[in-house]
């Protein structure tokens, strides 16, 4: 399975080599757990996760005080501006600050840098759980079964 860094680098790559491959109109399909959101948006997510993780920017009120509540309206302004941060960009530009970001996140995965201060210790943990289910969430908007027993979604 690798490390964390590894699982990580890997699946994102699948996402990437996957939705490159998209014609526009199937980019813009419904995801069936996100909903209201098209497999753009998750990559468009998946980006923002890797960036707000590079700058420190991390809902850590929601997994301070996870299964609450009150805390579920922050968590979504937070992922619905990743989205809108990047809605005027080509797909090419998100994928493009995407292996800029998970490269050097993926470093700090691996341990060879630290993350920046104030991130929670399992950070690593939720980027590659994240990932995982998002990944699934792109596959089922295609209609594709696979990779149910994945290391993204065995570790989430």
């Amino acid at each position: 399975m690798g490390d964390l860094s590894d699982v990580y680098r890997s699946t994102r790559r699948e996402i990437c080599e996957l939705v490159r491959s998209l014609p526009e109109d199937e980019l813009h399909k419904e995801v069936p757990a996100t909903r209201g959101w098209s497999i753009r948006d998750v990559v468009a997510h998946l980006t923002g996760d890797a960036a707000c993780a590079l700058e420190g920017d991390f809902p850590n009120d929601y997994f301070s005080a996870f299964g609450e509540p009150e805390v579920i309206p922050g968590l979504n302004d937070w992922t619905a501006k990743q989205v809108s941060d990047r809605a005027d960009r080509s797909l090419d530009e998100v994928i493009a600050e995407w292996d800029s970001a998970g490269a050097t996140l993926e470093s700090m995965m691996h341990g060879d840098n630290p993350y920046p201060n104030g991130l929670p210790m399992f950070t690593d943990r939720i980027l590659v759980t994240d990932i995982g289910v998002h990944q699934q969430d792109i596959f089922g908007a295609l209609g594709i079964e696979r990779a149910r027993d994945s290391a993204p979604v065995k570790l989430g």
